[in-house]
């Protein structure tokens, strides 16, 4: 059986290929080698079922404990430890754009294992991915995370579900334009409803009066209980301040997804304490709110002490560019142990 398997030569290739990167920008030459492996370890120790291939670093164990333990990275053995890399994407035609309210929606119902884009991020390193539906809608669906090995979206899935989609601008605008939305207040106000909604339906379950199912405020149920976040699709300063006022105002939990304009409000992000998640940057500015979108963002709310990861919001940029991505932000200003938290440990939490 043939190995699918990115060699070393062919890694190298792909970082030095790129002008962003004169020196191996995104993990550091100076004392780490890196090396495509079969971890023959874990395979025996799964007794053969799976077969994972990482990028393993290979360096003086002291000189890189600090690292290490940033990283969080599982140990092989005492010389090598692996990396793993996260992404955080949609996927691919999962909108329905028959209703701007679809909690109900679930990601792990559209994810197709066997596309060829699954094997091409795991080829690339890419071992996890949280997926769900796209920002056509007010609220899409729930996001979930898996694997990328495997055959069986089940079996691959790691946690389900770790978000609740959301979209605010110009997304759910053009979707709906002269039927349910024409404006970003229509947007505020029919997510509002919909947790306003939730809140009352919670209330009567919890005080034992009969209520008719609704298959969409029960999804919405752990929104409201802080069991997962409300996954904000927003570009624009005012989208995503809007955002904040709604999560403060019902007590949820959010993530700002691109925040495109987030340089203007770094120091309202921080005061939330919400995280981010930037990108994507390496692709066109497609829309008149992406106009501010640059790599020098995650270097921004690095010195402002916000959370945040770094994104292909895969289709836009294939998940293989992941770490692409993260030395363009690198060269860019961010810290190089900082680019490699913002795909690793930083989506992890």
């Amino acid at each position: 059986m043939k190995e699918n398997i990115m060699s070393e030569e062919a890694f190298y290739e792909l970082i030095n290929g790129l002008e962003v990167v004169e020196r191996l920008t995104m993990y550091g030459r100076k004392n780490i080698k890196y090396h495509v492996k079969k971890l023959q370890q874990e395979n025996k120790k799964l007794n053969g079922a799976i077969q994972t291939y990482d990028i393993l670093l290979k360096s003086n164990v002291e000189e890189n404990k600090q690292l290490k333990e940033q990283l969080l990275v599982s140990q092989t053995n005492e010389e090598t430890f692996r990396l793993e890399m996260e992404d955080i994407t949609k996927i691919l035609g999962l909108d329905e754009n028959t209703n701007p309210i679809t909690p109900n929606m679930r990601g792990i119902d559209g994810c197709n294992p066997m596309d060829e884009t699954v094997q091409t991020a795991l080829e690339a390193g890419i071992t996890t991915v949280a997926a769900g539906p796209g920002s056509a809608n007010v609220i899409g669906g729930t996001f979930f995370a898996y694997k990328t090995k495997g055959n069986c979206i089940d079996e691959m899935t790691i946690q389900n579900p770790i978000a609740m989609k959301a979209a605010f601008g110009e997304n759910p605008k053009n979707c709906y334009k002269g039927k349910n939305i024409d404006t970003r207040m229509q947007i505020s106000a029919l997510l509002r409803e919909t947790l306003e909604k939730t809140k009352e339906y919670m209330m009567k379950k919890d005080s034992g009066k009969d209520v008719d199912y609704d298959q969409k405020l029960e999804a919405m149920i752990p929104v409201i209980k802080k069991e997962i976040p409300l996954k904000c699709h927003a570009h624009r300063a005012d989208d995503m301040l809007t955002a904040i006022r709604i999560a403060k105002e019902y007590d949820i939990e959010i993530t700002l997804d691109h925040a495109t304009d987030s340089r203007v409000i770094l120091d309202q992000i921080k005061e939330s304490g919400f995280p981010c998640i930037c990108g994507p940057s390496l692709c066109h500015k497609d829309k008149f709110e992406c106009a501010n979108d640059s790599f020098e963002t995650p270097n921004k709310m690095y010195e402002k002490g916000i959370l945040f990861a770094i994104t292909t919001d895969s289709p836009f940029n294939p998940q293989q560019y992941l770490p692409i991505n993260a030395a363009l932000a690198h060269k860019a200003g961010l810290p190089e142990e900082e680019a490699i938290k913002a795909i690793t440990i930083n989506p992890a939490k």
